[in-house]
């Protein structure tokens, strides 16, 4: 019973997409994937890439989280010099505004993620909802570091593109040697098919 309302507790706190200390306990030891839903995995990515951001200059107010390839930016206040913001990727850029909404890049500060090996949480979240805007970049960004893409990374990319600026999402030069990986994977599919209807005369 006491196990039951501590985790109705945690998926109330997770839907309402808070984070803290004592939170991120409660979140490790209750949230499997089992329980994850769509609806679910829409909020939580956001809480399992929460990283804590500790700011040592009283002067600074807020935390800015700036997503580049979503052209997005959020401001996460900072509750006596901390706060905790969801960081996806290394793409992301931290930055600091004080009271007059001056933005600073280099602040004496300390950032360190909540949780850590949470890759089999992530990758359910991203089954149950594969166009999380996120985790679908980051998915796209996985796809273009590899020397081969599969069928699925093709289609992946093809969405992506369909979806995002190919210049703005990824460096663009990435973004043409995948475009043309893909040409190529969809080449070769028509040249199949065409050989499975030679064959069959």
């Amino acid at each position: 019973m006491y196990e039951r309302a501590m985790e109705e507790f945690a998926v109330d706190q997770l839907f309402k997409e808070r984070i803290d200390g004592a939170l991120a306990v409660l979140y490790r030891k209750l949230i499997y994937p089992e329980l994850i839903d769509t609806q679910m995995a829409r909020v939580l990515p956001g809480i399992l890439k929460s990283c804590r951001v500790e700011c040592r200059e009283p002067a600074m107010k807020y935390v800015v989280v700036r997503h580049e390839e979503q052209m997005t930016e959020d401001a996460y206040v900072l509750n006596e010099g901390t706060a905790y913001v969801p960081l996806f990727s290394e793409r992301d850029l931290v930055l600091f505004q004080d009271e007059n909404e001056t933005r600073y890049a280099r602040v004496n500060c300390a950032i360190q993620p909540v949780f850590t090996d949470m890759e089999e949480l992530l990758q359910t979240c991203f089954e149950m909802n594969p166009m999380h805007p996120f985790l679908f970049m980051n998915a796209c960004a996985k796809a273009c570091r590899k020397e081969v893409l599969t069928g699925d990374d093709a289609i992946l990319w093809s969405t992506r593109i369909r979806r995002w600026s190919c210049t703005r999402c990824l460096e663009q030069r990435c973004c043409q040697r995948s475009c043309g990986i893909i040409r190529g994977w969809r080449m070769g599919l028509r040249m199949r098919k065409r050989m499975e209807v030679f064959h069959t005369f």
